[in-house]
């Protein structure tokens, strides 16, 4: 578990307690990122032909990065509709008791983030895995003086989140061209190359159910 003792076994659907408070936060340094490609199950490709795992990633790490953000801003509101109900309340306590102490634990800035799509299937819905590995920076900020105080050295950890969606849902499929400016697009791709415009990410009904954070 990580030391943070952030939303470790977080979950919307499983009965347990809440996680003590823990630390997350902003993006403040560019991000290197990788992602590699784990077992799509052939049941749900027959159901989905247009699910991909390159834009799934791409979703997949833009909902964890604005998580980050509402986690060191201490409001989820944002995320309604992309988190299970139960889970997004669960987290947004552990922020409400964090706060009733003067501090929220943040981490102030991620150097890296790998993404694994651990298996992709269907059963009772259709499910996905993704296990991020965070390479980044954790500090305590005072809410009455807005001081901040370094907590760890840059550290790694290791989070599974867990996607769900209801059976039949079908993913939009990947643009070939930028809507801004018509160029093509390679697989994936969330910015145009050309332009720099930024290509839209569709979340295709999946929302985050579950979430496990390990050192």
């Amino acid at each position: 578990m990580s030391p943070f003792g952030r939303r470790a076994h977080a979950s919307g659907t499983a009965p347990g307690s809440t996680a003590a408070p823990g630390s997350w936060g902003t993006l403040s340094a560019p991000m290197a990122r990788s992602w590699q490609q784990g077992e799509v199950s052939p049941d749900l490709q027959a159901l989905d032909p247009g699910f991909d795992v390159v834009p799934f990633v791409a979703m997949a790490e833009a909902t964890f990065r604005d998580f980050a953000v509402g986690w060191a801003d201490g409001k989820l509101a944002a995320l309604v509709g992309r988190f299970d109900e139960e889970l997004l309340s669960k987290l947004q306590a552990q922020l409400d008791y964090a706060a009733s102490g003067g501090v929220r634990p943040r981490t102030a800035r991620i150097d890296a983030l790998a993404s694994t799509v651990i298996s992709a299937s269907v059963a009772n819905g259709e499910r996905a895995r993704v296990r991020f590995e965070v390479t980044g920076l954790s500090v305590d900020r005072c809410l009455p003086t807005g001081e901040e105080v370094p907590r760890t050295e840059l550290v790694q950890w290791v989070e599974f989140w867990t996607f769900v969606r209801p059976l039949g849902a079908v993913a939009k499929l990947a643009p070939v061209q930028c809507p801004t400016c018509n160029a093509p697009l390679p697989p994936g791709a969330g910015i145009c190359h050309y332009c720099g415009g930024r290509v839209a990410e569709d979340s295709a009904g999946w929302i985050v159910s579950h979430i496990e954070d390990y050192r």
